[in-house]
């Protein structure tokens, strides 16, 4: 890589796409080229598809300028960012800085934005790049863009120079170090294997982008996939209509979506909590359900810790856990009796904080129900379960009689506890569940709690 050719080729192109090589030695490099040849003040950003990328990226620069993260390098994730005044080089997730754009849509905080590993094609990078295109068709046209990817540029290429404001003369293609340009292929989006685009869509609602087809992307998503996105975000409350048109706009609902740095099914579930008086409890669930609970029990539960088990909920369990933790006075003692990770419990709180500032900022109050009520009592039990219910809703089984269970929603399929699971099976059981996953061809719930049929519409 030829540093003085890639400084000169940002004179006068808009976008250059660089490729090959080491993925972490380019975002090495050309952040710290660009910050030692910089002409303003503004903080050069990279961002990066994964969470592990940003943090790595940023304490790797770090060493090299013999400095502590934070500092004139820091990284921004979701629920966690280490930044300050100094900052002048960023690296953070892609999706986050497509939040950035719903503050700033100009993004004039930036004259330069790295995008890192292209080629990894993840739902986030295919919208930032629509995004960033779209900008420098319009309102940005001097924001410069430097495109990094392994693999091959020519779909990348084609992109930035077809049907749009750009033009051969906008945008280069450089190699970094010997590598052909063209050598490998590039991986298929995200997006072609996706079977949910309700976060891409709330978002663009938000940038005001009312009809998804006038928004380039590199892979389009399929009509049934926006259609579906659509009704999924129409009955959670947050848009007027369930079409793909300018007559679906955000709702009151919707916005107070916009502002939470969750998934539209959780934010919902939070609004709700507010009304039923259990916020407090639900921002505590929500929590945990955010850290990488493999690594939250150490085994299994103790016997000393089997009051914190719940075989109705696999939710007010994981309350149960945290609201202990607590009232423990966060005792790394306790955690060892219970096998719990300290660590992973701590970074519960960490999440709780950052969520609860969010909540503040959209005016959601935080409430509880345990003034001193037990946590096993139905009326406590049923507030939350409600809560949940209200952005769980396509996530419904009944029980059978061979302790499995069977979706209420089609296609209807058989699905079995997953062995994390701390509920008890029974029949004509109704539960509510978080996730599937697959495993030797058999379908399994997680984070499942048992529900009233009464609740169901």
């Amino acid at each position: 890589m030829n540093k003085k050719e890639i400084l000169s080729l940002l004179e006068t192109k808009k976008t250059l796409i660089i490729v090959g090589g080491d993925q972490t030695e380019k975002a090495i490099q050309i952040s710290q080229l660009l910050y030692g040849n910089t002409t303003n003040s503004k903080t050069i950003v990279c961002t990066e598809p994964k969470r592990s990328n940003a943090i790595n990226l940023a304490e790797l620069v770090s060493k090299q300028m013999n400095e502590q993260v934070g500092k004139t390098v820091g990284y921004g994730i979701r629920f966690e960012e280490k930044l300050s005044n100094e900052t002048k080089i960023k690296f953070i997730t892609d999706g986050l800085l497509v939040r950035e754009m719903m503050a700033d849509p100009l993004l004039n905080n930036y004259s330069t934005i790295i995008v890192d590993q292209v080629n990894e094609r993840s739902i986030s990078t295919d919208l930032l790049l629509a995004l960033l295109k779209k900008l420098q068709c319009s309102t940005r046209p001097d924001l410069k863009l430097i495109i990094l990817t392994s693999s091959n540029s020519n779909e990348i290429n084609n992109f930035f120079n077809v049907g749009s404001c750009n033009s051969n003369n906008d945008v280069s293609i450089v190699s970094f170090g010997n590598e052909d340009c063209c050598s490998t292929v590039i991986q298929k989006s995200e997006i072609e294997k996706c079977k949910d685009l309700t976060s891409v869509v709330l978002q663009l609602k938000a940038l005001n982008i009312n009809n998804l087809n006038d928004l380039e992307m590199i892979t389009s998503p399929s009509s049934e996939l926006l259609n579906k996105s659509f009704n999924e975000l129409f009955r959670l409350g947050a848009i007027s209509s369930n079409k793909d048109d300018d007559s679906s706009k955000l709702t009151s609902i919707g916005n107070t979506m916009v502002g939470l740095p969750l998934e539209p099914i959780y934010s919902k579930v939070i609004i709700e909590s507010e009304k039923l008086g259990c916020s407090e409890e639900i921002l505590n669930i929500i929590s945990m359900l955010h850290i990488n609970r493999n690594n939250l029990f150490i085994g299994k539960l103790s016997s000393s810790s089997s009051s914190l088990v719940d075989n109705q909920s696999d939710h007010l369990t994981l309350l149960n856990v945290y609201n202990s933790f607590i009232s423990n006075k966060c005792s790394s003692t306790w955690c060892n009796d219970n096998q719990i990770n300290y660590q992973t419990i701590q970074t519960v709180q960490q999440i709780k904080n950052q969520l609860s500032n969010c909540l503040s900022k959209v005016s959601i109050k935080l409430l509880s129900l345990n003034n001193g009520n037990s946590t096993n009592s139905k009326q406590f039990s049923d507030q939350i379960k409600k809560s949940l219910l209200s952005g769980f809703f396509n996530n419904l089984a009944k029980s059978t009689t061979d302790n499995s269970y069977e979706t209420t929603i089609e296609p209807i399929r058989k699905v079995l506890l997953h062995s994390t699971s701390f509920v008890t099976p029974e029949s004509n059981q109704f539960i509510l569940f978080g996730e599937t996953i697959k495993i030797d061809e058999k379908e399994y719930i997680k984070d499942v709690s048992v529900i009233d049929q009464s609740w169901l519409h």
